[in-house]
């Protein structure tokens, strides 16, 4: 069986932001039949061989989602594709990855704590990278200065990822959202190596 884990935080007010990227695509894929599991919402599609899960956790805990239905079926890990937000690219690119680093990103973070490794595909979505930026401080500057710009950072990413998508993105959003799926389905019937030889080639629409 292959894991489809999209990742996005609870609420409805959550619906349209762009840390939800995830959530979106695997609505997209699948359909309104969800069903509860212990920490998310899945959906069986493809004959049963493909779980799609919206974990239910909140953002920073998704690796319980992911860990808890690995264990259940016994899901290898190249079998796992996690979908997420990515603002280190720019909005309409996307970018399969596998055993890397969770760039900041506390989903991902989570999923490799409770894994214990990153040896797993992601889907990154690219959703821009926050406008405003942080003054650079002179060289040398250390201590409570440092921890004020790095508070103020994370703050601006915190907001640029819970904002929703402008009325200008939303059409183009609803292209990307469909080369998503095509590209979540390459994963699914020729495996993650295949699908980001064919698409981390096209960066953009």
């Amino acid at each position: 069986m292959k894991l489809i884990v999209g990742l996005g935080n609870v609420g409805s007010h959550y619906q349209l932001t762009r840390h939800n990227i995830g959530f979106m695509v695997v609505d997209a894929l699948g359909s309104s039949s969800w069903k509860k599991s212990e920490f998310s919402l899945v959906q069986k599609i493809q004959n049963n061989q493909v779980l799609l899960v919206k974990p239910q956790t909140q953002m920073n805990l998704s690796g319980r989602a992911v860990q808890s239905l690995m264990s259940y079926y016994k899901v290898e890990s190249q079998d796992l594709l996690v979908i997420h937000d990515d603002i280190d690219l720019e909005f309409l690119q996307m970018k399969f990855q596998r055993g890397r680093g969770h760039g900041g990103h506390n989903g991902v973070r989570n999923i490799h704590e409770l894994l214990g490794h990153s040896d797993y595909y992601r889907l990154k979505l690219g959703v821009g990278k926050h406008s405003s930026q942080i003054p650079v401080q002179p060289a040398g500057t250390t201590g409570i200065v440092d921890e004020i710009t790095r508070v103020q950072k994370v703050r601006q990413v915190s907001k640029h990822v819970l904002s929703q998508f402008s009325k200008e993105e939303l059409p183009q959003l609803e292209e990307f959202l469909a080369r998503s799926v095509q590209a979540v389905e390459h994963f699914i019937s020729k495996g993650g190596e295949s699908a980001g030889n064919y698409f981390n080639q096209k960066q953009s629409l």
